[in-house]
């Protein structure tokens, strides 16, 4: 029966149709599943809101290579001051080859200057 092909979403409990998602799924997958809507969400709100290692808020240190943001007492060392120019955290900084932290610096380079600390409510305002 059709009710054997739909899916829902861990987070809000919306159903879909296994076949109805772009790509569609061959099979219900095993263990959590999220939407689309909730994976951009969960994405939006990963940077700005919460430190990635004590997982509190308030103003928080982006990291200019992944989604990762940390309280300045919560890097690894933990730092007295905002750094100057690009950054990268605990993760990147052992994980992400120089190359590669090279090329990401370049093409955001070419966007606009990107965020480097931000509080709750900066980022409430630049998501109106």
């Amino acid at each position: 029966t059709d009710m054997t092909k739909i899916i829902l979403c861990d987070s809000c409990d919306t159903e879909y149709h296994i076949y109805c998602l772009h790509p569609p799924l061959a099979k219900v997958p095993s263990g959590d599943w999220f939407c689309v809507d909730c994976k951009i969400k969960e994405k939006e709100s990963s940077n700005e809101d919460i430190c990635s290692e004590c997982r509190g808020r308030g103003e928080l240190l982006l990291c200019d290579y992944c989604d990762r943001s940390y309280h300045l007492k919560c890097c690894v060392p933990p730092l007295r001051s905002i750094p100057r120019g690009k950054w990268a955290c605990m993760h990147c900084d052992t994980q992400v080859p120089l190359n590669t932290r090279k090329a990401i610096a370049e093409a955001m380079a070419e966007q606009d200057e990107p965020r480097r600390v931000m509080t709750r409510s900066r980022a409430a305002k630049q998501s109106k």
